[in-house]
């Protein structure tokens, strides 16, 4: 199987009604490497990214379509995590910043030197 393969059931499957979100342009439809310079979708670049990084072209079949979809979980596993710490920390209560600056010492106006001489 070829890795453009792969690639194609990603993008269609990633594809919305009216294809907002698609994974074309984030890879090369004859090859199917990522096209690293795409700009727009990080997901879409980094699916991209990541089924081509876990691409062996010597595996069969199945070992490519099991190492694509543990590749792809794995990811959303870590996704899932980080996601669940943010929504953790945002209701932990954080202190006001301008209770910070009050504790700030205030510094001594300098003294204007008087010139000499004249």
């Amino acid at each position: 199987m070829r890795l453009v393969e792969i690639m194609r059931v990603a993008n269609k499957a990633y594809e919305e009604k009216g294809k907002i979100l698609t994974l074309r342009g984030f890879f090369n439809n004859r090859t199917g490497r990522p096209n690293y310079g795409a700009k727009g979708d990080g997901l879409a670049c980094f699916i991209c990214i990541e089924l081509s990084e876990t691409y062996d072209s010597k595996a069969t079949n199945e070992e490519q379509w099991n190492t694509a979809v543990g590749a792809l979980n794995t990811a959303f596993l870590q996704i899932e995590v980080v996601a669940n710490a943010l929504y953790a920390e945002s209701f932990k209560p954080r202190p006001n910043v301008l209770d910070n600056l009050a504790a700030i010492p205030l510094r001594a106006e300098k003294k204007k030197r008087l010139k000499s001489g004249g």
